[in-house]
């Protein structure tokens, strides 16, 4: 049985690299981190094709793994002047390349020689040049303040980018995090040296402090996490401070080698539920998520809602109920690209713009920062939203065997043997083609 939440709390599973955020017994948000090629990851990378026509190449990063793809103007920018850049190049040319975008699909990862090594408040340029500051802050003199204390001490050969979160920091706070940055760089210096073929030159991200970082604040009361040295992480972020969030009371569990955090959580369940096209609405209509190459189509339907489906005010309950469900969805299974929603047809155009604004602050929450393009002439709602790494279908898909490929289907079991749960069930999902 799934234990029962009610206020805002963490799952945290550093064994399998997955998080939860729970509020009000309803998974909130969900990151599963498997991929080999995390963003951030810096690595000695191998020209192995070049695409003069788009003015792109192909970089081996691993021989058994998918090559990365980057667009050689963000190659080094003083190659941009040139006419033709390809032709500096040569096949077998080692490059220093940094992930921005994991891989996705059938792409591998995207790359760029534009280096950053990004801290909580500071971000280092190794091939910038200059001091640039968030237009987030807005106090003209605090930004003075901060290009003075890094101009003083910030060697000519590198970039400097200062975030909004240095904005409350001390000076100390983040004197000592561009002297941890700068360190960091002339370690992977040192690697680059005595490294030829291709390798990884940083070590993988943190991902309980990337799971803290993006997911906790004052609302959370409760963390749970299944490693020993994953609680005394926890422990030291928060008290240390992470943008000084100090929690005034916060409960740390801890589940031992003989109790599975995901089973507890029923996070496999969750997940496989996630796989499935069609989501209830609690007030008896659906929605169906479709997952195709190109896009994300979404459909809407009113299915058993008890009220009137002529009501206009039942139409509008229906779409702004599906609105929020479809953010949250969005979430869940980290779509990304263009996305297309089908809302339920409503006649009055203000119904239409209540919707949209709904749907708007909804998508506000969001932090892959999606934006609505426009509502279409027969009534499509489109969308963009960043993409942020594998999607759900990514991680747990597989080519179905009904249609030769077209589609996908999922399997109850492949979902468990990915987090080491042993379960006979078998509850595939085929597709419909």
């Amino acid at each position: 049985m799934p234990i029962l939440i009610q206020s805002t709390q963490m799952a945290v599973s550093e064994k399998n690299h997955v998080s939860a955020v729970y509020a009000k017994n309803k998974l909130k948000e969900l990151e599963i981190s498997r991929s080999q090629y995390q963003v951030g990851n810096i690595y000695i990378g191998e020209l192995e094709t070049l695409l003069p026509n788009i003015n792109a190449a192909f970089v081996k990063l691993h021989k058994l793994e998918k090559n990365g793809f980057i667009q050689l103007k963000s190659v080094l920018p003083v190659r941009l002047t040139q006419k033709n850049p390809t032709q500096t190049f040569e096949i077998k040319t080692n490059l220093i390349v940094q992930v921005v975008k994991e891989p996705t699909g059938a792409k591998g990862p995207t790359l760029t020689t534009n280096l950053a090594i990004i801290g909580d408040y500071l971000i280092l340029l190794p091939f910038g040049e200059g001091i640039h500051i968030s237009n987030k802050v807005h106090e003209q003199k605090e930004k003075h303040a901060l290009k003075a204390l890094f101009t003083l001490i910030k060697p000519l050969s590198v970039g400097l980018l200062i975030t909004k979160e240095a904005y409350k920091m001390t000076e100390q706070e983040l004197l000592a995090e561009f002297f941890t940055l700068k360190k960091y760089w002339s370690n992977i210096c040192n690697k680059l040296k005595k490294s030829s073929a291709t390798t990884l030159l940083t070590k993988k991200p943190d991902f309980i402090r990337k799971s803290i970082k993006h997911f906790y604040d004052k609302t959370t009361t409760k963390i749970s996490i299944d490693t020993n040295r994953g609680v005394w992480k926890i422990y030291n972020l928060l008290i240390t401070g992470i943008d000084k969030r100090r929690p005034d009371k916060l409960l740390l569990e801890y589940y031992d080698k003989n109790i599975s955090l995901i089973k507890n959580f029923y996070l496999d369940g969750t997940i496989y539920s996630t796989l499935q096209p069609r989501v209830n609405l609690t007030a008896g209509g659906y929605i169906i998520i479709e997952k195709t190459e190109a896009l994300t189509a979404i459909d809407v339907n009113s299915g058993s809602f008890s009220q009137t489906t002529t009501s206009r005010a039942s139409l509008l309950w229906v779409n702004c109920e599906a609105a929020t469900e479809i953010g949250r969805q969005l979430k869940l299974r980290n779509l990304g690209g263009i996305i297309v929603v089908d809302f339920i047809d409503m006649d009055y155009q203000r119904d239409q713009m209540t919707l949209l604004n709904h749907f708007n602050n909804v998508l506000k929450k969001d932090a892959a920062d999606p934006k609505i393009i426009q509502l279409s002439e027969i009534g499509l709602v489109e969308l963009t939203r960043r993409r942020q790494g594998q999607n759900i279908y990514d991680l747990f898909g597989n080519n179905c065997t009904k249609c030769n490929g077209l589609g996908q289907f999922f399997k109850f079991t492949d979902v468990r043997t990915a987090f080491n749960i042993q379960c006979v069930e078998t509850r595939p999902i085929y597709c419909e083609r």
